[in-house]
């Protein structure tokens, strides 16, 4: 894997020259050798687009190693991928991001249970590092925008409204995992009230 770097085309000229002084970088090829390096030892990566604003001005590549992830594959291609985290380990109780890829859309989820057990979702702003998932959320998914504008006009202030999402959207991970089944808006038979991401 990466025994030649890769060489990543666009259309146009000015995108191309943007794109070649992000990847041509130290920072980018140091990436791609460490996720090489991960693979041989553990039979695979998954490579991401990552972005934070206060570090850069521009996507960053990050990788993500094959023990940390859950993949999920259709006619021998990738449909989707969750990668998981653990953010805090306090006694018997560990809290686990859920990030959840698949084509158009991200998902974030937070769940509190043990060393051997996903545990109960709970609310992404539990944990500082997830709270902005939600937020964003509500700008990025028409589902989770329609959700949150029905718990706003049902007279929830924004963080109410905000928490309800979360809780929703952690019943949809969890749905989606037990049932082994991608995305859909329209299902009606998960936890709580109504189809998915919708009251």
């Amino acid at each position: 894997m990466f025994s030649e770097p890769p060489r990543i085309t666009v259309d146009t000229p000015r995108a191309q020259a943007r794109l070649d002084d992000i990847l041509n970088t130290p920072t980018i090829h140091s990436g791609l050798l460490e996720g090489a390096e991960v693979a041989a030892a553990l039979g695979g990566v998954f490579p991401r687009v990552v972005w934070d604003a206060e570090l850069e001005g521009h996507a960053m590549l990050d990788t993500v190693d094959a023990d940390a992830a859950v993949p999920e594959w259709r006619w021998k291609r990738l449909a989707g991928v969750t990668f998981w985290h653990t953010f805090d380990a306090d006694g018997p109780g560990v809290l686990r991001h859920l990030e959840r890829h698949e084509p158009g859309r991200i998902l974030h989820f937070l769940h509190r249970g043990s060393d051997t057990e996903l545990g109960a979702p709970v609310p992404l702003d539990e944990h500082p590092a997830t709270y902005l998932a939600a937020q964003i959320s509500i700008q990025r998914c028409p589902q989770s925008r329609r959700y949150y504008d029905q718990k706003r006009a049902a007279g929830k202030k924004h963080t109410q409204a905000i928490l309800c999402l979360a809780r929703r959207r952690s019943n949809v991970l969890w749905a989606m995992l037990r049932d082994h089944e991608p995305f859909h808006p329209e299902r009606t038979d998960l936890p709580g009230e109504g189809p998915l991401l919708a009251a």
